[in-house]
């Protein structure tokens, strides 16, 4: 017994898929450099300009040698779409026309990092709002340096008296200059890799299994299959419209996409994008 839900959607017309790389001749030997909407591994290590502080990586071992390792933070090269914003504006413009497992140094300013300070996130707090916000100063004293939450926004405490506080909400490193030590580390070049990388992005779990997907090569649809036990995450609707997003944008030949969802004994066809 199966139940079909199905949203259509046309496809709009693409030109010609332009995702690979660009061979380039340097002293005499071909070069294959990567361009915009690739999809890569980034290996990296981000350091603060002018105190030379490392403030993220990739590398365990540099993490733990730094003193900002994370037990829960899984430390291998990440995947990035050259161009498509998912890091840091300065880093990502420096990707394209970059060599495969070639290391390169990029420095960063402020407005190409995190963005400029902004004053106006800088808020007094008295102690009635903080008292509205979960921080009852007379329970649990604020002091400088502390980061506290305020509607699931981060701040920082800077200073604090008379009962009230200046609370920052610009990001840790707004205002800085920083610097990345970087390696590109492979490009995923079939649909196989594309899929299962994509998937991994948003839905980690998911793309460990051994039937995660299917191609009907006829119809030229991506069917993705997904148990019971992996519907229960948060905001999976969104992660589905996400994935779906994604496999259209960088996966040409695709022109529908199907999720199958099984429940026990029997499968609903959930919906496909076509």
């Amino acid at each position: 017994m199966s139940n079909k839900l199905t949203k259509t959607k046309k496809k709009p017309e693409t030109k010609k898929s332009k995702n690979k790389s660009e061979v380039k001749k340097v002293d005499g030997k071909q070069k294959n450099l990567m361009k915009n909407n690739d999809l890569v591994y980034l290996s990296y290590t981000g350091y603060i300009k002018e105190s030379g502080d490392v403030f993220d990586t990739t590398i365990e071992k540099e993490a733990k040698d730094k003193g900002i390792f994370r037990s829960n933070q899984v430390y291998e090269p990440i995947l990035v779409a050259i161009g498509d914003g998912w890091v840091v504006k300065g880093l990502d413009n420096a990707l394209a026309g970059k060599e495969l497992n070639k290391k390169f140094n990029v420095n960063i300013s402020a407005v190409d990092g995190f963005g400029e300070r902004d004053p106006k996130k800088l808020i007094v707090y008295n102690r009635r709002k903080l008292i509205e916000a979960g921080l009852d100063p007379a329970k649990n004293p604020l002091g400088p340096g502390m980061v506290v939450n305020i509607n699931n926004l981060p701040a920082v405490v800077r200073t604090v008296s008379s009962g009230r506080a200046l609370l920052d909400f610009n990001p840790p490193l707004a205002g800085k200059n920083i610097t990345y030590d970087a390696k590109i580390t492979a490009k995923c070049n079939s649909s196989e890799e594309k899929i299962v990388a994509l998937v991994k992005r948003r839905y980690p779990d998911l793309a460990k299994k051994d039937k995660l997907y299917s191609v009907d090569s006829k119809t030229n649809t991506l069917n993705i299959y997904i148990a019971e036990s992996e519907m229960n995450v948060q905001d999976f609707t969104f992660i589905k419209k996400g994935l779906s997003t994604d496999f259209f944008k960088f996966i040409s030949s695709i022109i529908s996409i199907s999720f199958f969802e099984s429940f026990n004994s029997f499968c609903i066809y959930s919906y496909s994008h076509s």
